[in-house]
Formats: C-alpha cells, sequence, structure tokens
C-alpha cells in the first residue's frame, strides 16, 4: 500500500517524527491523497470541517468551510507529496485515514504539487473529493457552528486568551468563543 506524507518544506530524505495533535511524536501519513492535500499548508482545524473516508473508506472526503474564502489558504501554496513505505506505520489515532509512524521513515519519492487548491479541484472534478464553500444555510451554519465549539473546547482555546488561535477565533468566530466561555463561567459558578 501506498503512503503518503504531505508537506511544505522541500527536499526531505528521511521524514523525523515530530509531536503534533496527539501530543505524541510521528511521522503521520495518509493512503488517499486527494485527503493528504489539506496537510500541505500550515492550517489548524479552524479553517473547516475535514471528513474522512469511513472507517471501511466507502466515502467521499469532504471539506466545509469555517468562513467565507478559508479554501483560499491553499491557492497558490506549494507542497511537496513524499511517498514513503507503509511497513513502519499503524494506525493509531482515532481517524481512520491516518498512519503514523514513532520512528524516522526514508522517502521513496516525491512529487511536487504546485497550485494545492487546483490540484483538489480537479480531484472534486473527478469525484474524489468535495470541496463545500462556506454557507449562510441554516444547517450548514448549525453543522459548521457546533464543529467549531467542539473545537474550541477540545483545545481549550477559551482559556488561552494570549495564544494566535484564540486571536484567530476571536476574529472570526468570536460570538462561538464567547459562548463558549460563559458556559465555562456559569459552570465555576455552580
Amino acid at each position: 500500500m501506498k503512503l503518503y506524507h504531505i508537506s511544505h518544506t522541500p527536499n526531505l530524505k528521511e521524514i523525523e517524527p515530530h509531536i503534533s495533535t496527539h501530543g505524541k511524536s510521528y511521522v503521520y501519513a495518509i493512503d488517499y491523497l486527494p485527503l493528504g492535500l489539506f496537510f500541505g499548508v500550515k492550517q489548524s482545524d479552524f479553517t473547516g470541517m475535514l471528513s474522512g473516508r469511513g472507517k471501511d473508506k466507502e466515502y467521499t472526503p469532504f471539506f466545509c468551510e469555517a468562513y467565507e474564502g478559508a479554501l483560499n489558504i491553499y491557492k497558490g501554496q506549494k507542497c511537496y507529496v513524499y511517498e514513503v513505505d507503509s511497513k513502519d506505520f499503524s494506525q493509531k489515532t482515532s481517524w481512520h485515514d491516518e498512519y503514523v509512524s514513532e520512528k524516522p521513515v526514508k522517502v521513496l519519492g516525491c512529487q511536487v504539487v504546485n497550485d494545492i487548491l487546483s490540484e483538489m479541484e480537479k480531484y472534486e472534478s473527478e469525484g474524489k473529493l468535495k470541496l463545500h464553500h462556506y454557507s449562510l444555510d441554516k444547517d450548514y451554519q448549525t453543522m459548521i457552528n457546533n464543529y467549531l465549539k467542539e473545537r474550541i473546547e477540545m483545545h481549550g482555546v477559551w482559556k488561552m486568551p494570549q495564544s494566535g488561535v484564540y486571536k484567530f477565533c476571536e476574529e472570526k468566530f468570536s460570538s462561538l468563543l464567547e459562548e463558549v466561555k460563559k458556559s465555562h463561567e456559569a459552570e465555576k459558578k455552580i
């Protein structure tokens, strides 16, 4: 099975584990390139909601913008798609499309993607990916707001007012951030 490690760093010959959202030092890889492109730039859980293909890899993955124009962070951005040997990888995280290795892995090959958004749009036209642009539709708003509140909770953003992610959420989702903060303040009073 082919696995891909997507990076904005060129000329890697070996990929070293690093600490990411799971708090453990891993080399991350994915077996479905259209989904992997979302990791070609530094982004966060707050640009949008990314789905996987499901446990049995039967679904078309999708991305829903959290705010208008969120997909533009990929426009004109270059990334490097490194092919790596799957033998050192396992599925230790809760995301079925993600594989991790606790030790360094050798690069088997590399391809350059010069415009990530164009490549995503190409995969969408082939039916391999679905891109949902921001919408004011009530159902879309409910879904994306629930997702964002869950992320603000999960990452503890509401209690880190000096952090960059707090400032980002304050700029883009101030009412949701305030809602989470108020719910925690109410809990303290009980």
